[in-house]
């Protein structure tokens, strides 16, 4: 074997560039285990634009590691890596936005915040997930509008993912006038849930005052239900303690005003009233 090719060339310099050899080998290697764990969870659609990326990300290594080779061995790359320092620079300034919403599209897909399927709410809309890709997320929502939310965004902010637990709470609230028997109206409340099949019977009912309106005293009543069901027992209950009420003999307010007449013939009106702010020391 011919051996003039490593004259010169000291022992540590040979273990760093085989070091160097390994290094990249690894990486490309983990890349690809990355590319195809994430290429099971990502939409077809963006395939071919995740395996782009991963082809970047290999020749991004090679360059990395060439270089370091280069400089390992007294060539003098200051040159070489200035050009590419700037050139880099510019793309990520031209290409923030959406290198930042990729890298929220990956960690959703990672980490699994939601999946397709879930209802989610957002601070930009609320919705069942349709699409998950690398720069964006799809909800559809109730009347079948499409939201189309940036991962960059989606990733950073506060999500509430209503389809995780089987389990789902369901609130009503509606109000009962003034003068209404309280510990009355907590009972119809609660029978009303009671009396419907699909509230869940081994979660307790509950029933409460919220705070004082304008009109009436807020009410809410709480029960638990299958989460599959939540809308179609949701608009149900609505209805039916929007008729129970009023067949109990409570009666639901609205904002009105009252008129009576003077004994000359003029009228008077009564609008109700702001409450008054209490003061204290």
């Amino acid at each position: 074997m011919n051996t003039d090719i490593f004259e010169g060339v000291s022992n540590e310099v040979i273990l760093k560039i085989a070091i160097l050899v390994i290094v990249i080998l690894f990486s490309i290697k983990l890349i690809r285990m990355i590319g195809k764990s994430i290429d099971a969870k990502v939409n077809p659609q963006e395939r071919p634009r995740l395996k782009g990326l991963l082809k970047i990300l290999r020749i991004l290594i090679i360059v990395v590691v060439a270089l370091t080779c280069m400089s390992t061995l007294g060539i003098n790359t200051a040159n070489i890596l200035a050009v590419l320092a700037a050139t880099l620079m510019a793309l990520v300034v031209a290409l923030r936005d959406y290198l930042a919403n990729m890298a929220g599209g990956v960690m959703i897909m990672v980490l699994k915040t939601f999946v397709i399927g879930d209802y989610i709410v957002t601070p930009y809309g609320e919705g069942n997930v349709i699409n998950i890709y690398l720069a964006r997320t799809d909800l559809i929502t109730i009347d079948m509008k499409t939201i189309s939310i940036p991962n960059g965004a989606l990733a950073n902010a506060a999500v509430t993912n209503t389809t995780v637990n089987p389990v789902r709470r369901m609130d009503i609230e509606v109000s009962v006038a003034y003068g209404t028997d309280i510990a009355y109206a907590k009972k119809v409340l609660e029978d009303i849930f009671r009396s419907d099949p699909e509230i869940l019977k081994d979660k307790d009912v509950f029933a409460h005052a919220m705070e004082f309106q304008d009109s009436g005293i807020l009410m809410r009543a709480e029960g638990y239900v299958a989460n599959s069901r939540y809308w179609d027992i949701r608009w149900r209950m609505i209805e039916a303690v929007a008729m129970g009420l009023p067949a109990a003999g409570i009666e639901i307010p609205y904002n009105k005003v009252d008129i009576y007449m003077k004994p000359d013939g003029s009228k008077e009106v009564k609008r109700p009233r702001e409450p008054e702010e209490k003061t204290g020391i």
